[in-house]
């Protein structure tokens, strides 16, 4: 190996290990990938760069990359807001209601469909007749795709199928579920009677 950062092995190590953990990664990791071994057709790995000079792992450590922050998702009406799980409705729910949720606005989208409700709920259901029924069951939906592993890594969406009816409520449920970097779980949603 040639005397890239010293006269000889011991001084290449001291110099190497002076550079910290980090940055001797990077200066070993650049001359593998330079084939300025000078002695060798293919350039040596790591690994026998720090074999030869005698270096240790925690003396030879790769760059820890800051982790991906992800922020929540943003809830149109939020009916669950715990320290580990939110869940709430989206705006689109005012098309399935016979009586708007005001905390939800004017839906401008088109007209619900013609199942054999309408595809709207009756004017019972309104935004606490939602937490007390729906919400709950979107919130073991999100629960279940986290113990499953399906929302990670933090930030991956997972949407229903069109359609889904989870436990068989009679319910058409479209939501969509994640989780953000701090492991809280998130629920948006609407839903409609079959």
């Amino acid at each position: 190996m040639k005397a890239l950062w010293g006269k000889d092995d011991a001084t290449q190590a001291k110099h190497l290990r002076s550079l910290g953990p980090a940055k001797a990664w990077e200066a070993i990791d650049a001359f593998c990938r330079s084939r300025a071994d000078g002695k060798r057709k293919d350039p040596p790995t790591i690994q026998e760069v720090m074999d030869r000079l005698k270096l240790t792992a925690q003396e030879v450590q790769p760059q820890q990359r800051a982790a991906r922050v992800v922020e929540g998702m943003a809830l149109d009406l939020t009916l669950i807001d715990e320290q580990t799980i939110a869940v709430g409705l989206d705006t689109h729910q005012n098309k399935h209601q016979s009586r708007v949720i005001m905390a939800l606005g004017q839906y401008a989208g088109g007209k619900a469909g013609k199942g054999e409700k309408g595809g709207k709920f009756s004017t019972e259901a309104d935004e606490e007749w939602h937490r007390t029924n729906t919400a709950p069951v979107v919130r073991r939906w999100v629960e279940a795709l986290n113990r499953a592993g399906n929302l990670d890594p933090p930030g991956k969406i997972v949407n229903t199928d069109v359609g889904d009816d989870p436990e068989d409520q009679g319910y058409s449920y479209i939501a969509s579920a994640m989780k953000d970097s701090t492991g809280r779980l998130y629920g948006s949603y609407h839903c409609y009677p079959l």
